[in-house]
């Protein structure tokens, strides 16, 4: 069994500084073939079927919440830190 890595294509930002920058530079189908995944392991760990997952690398735009789970699922752990944070930084549900 291979160790995967993480996949996340940031050349365009040095670290990363806000969820918003995660999402432009993530690339889905550079991240799934460089994991060496095909389309229906890749996508099934975000809840996207196959097709959903072809249309999103070659047509269609991907919602912003899918961007946040790819970036969670494949980026590198500063990455899933970043949008981690800013997912829990607000309106937190007090515990009884």
């Amino acid at each position: 069994m291979t160790t995967k890595k993480p996949a996340s294509k940031t050349a365009k930002v040095a670290k990363p500084t806000t969820p918003a920058d995660l999402m432009v530079v993530f690339d889905a189908k550079a991240a799934r073939e460089t994991l060496g995944l095909n389309q229906s392991q890749f996508w099934s760990r975000v809840f996207v079927t196959q097709s959903g997952g072809s249309r999103y690398e070659n047509e269609r735009s991907v919602p912003k919440s899918v961007q946040a789970l790819l970036v969670l699922a494949y980026g590198t752990l500063d990455e899933a830190k970043v949008m981690f944070d800013h997912l829990r930084s607000e309106n937190k549900v007090e515990e009884q």
